[in-house]
């Protein structure tokens, strides 16, 4: 009789380990779960600040472009400007040389 009562106490011990064991896997399954989504939902967040971020720099990227663009055609009407202004400075310079050389002769 003391046999059938050692085992029915192994058997309650290695059930209530057994129930203790499930709830922990229970516990560790749920905080995995939390953990996992909570992980989804920081690289969800974190892809719109990329996708922000490249909106953005592509945005600033096409303002520099024009910039650039509207600087060059400056500096090239600038270089046109440069240009006829030292055409029309020689020909200043030599109408002046002219006269100067026709009023000593």
């Amino acid at each position: 009789m003391d046999e059938l009562q050692y085992f029915k106490e192994e058997l309650d011990d290695i059930s209530k380990r057994l129930q203790t064991a499930e709830s922990a896997i229970l516990v560790a399954d749920a905080l995995r779960a939390e953990r996992h989504q909570y992980m989804i939902d920081r690289f969800e967040r974190l892809e719109i600040r990329i996708s922000a971020l490249e909106s953005k720099m592509t945005k600033d990227m096409d303002l520099l472009l024009s910039r650039i663009t509207e600087l060059q055609e400056l500096a090239s009407q600038g270089k046109t400007s440069l240009k006829t202004l030292w055409v029309l400075g020689g020909m200043v310079a030599g109408g002046l040389a002219l006269l100067a050389a026709w009023f000593k002769g």
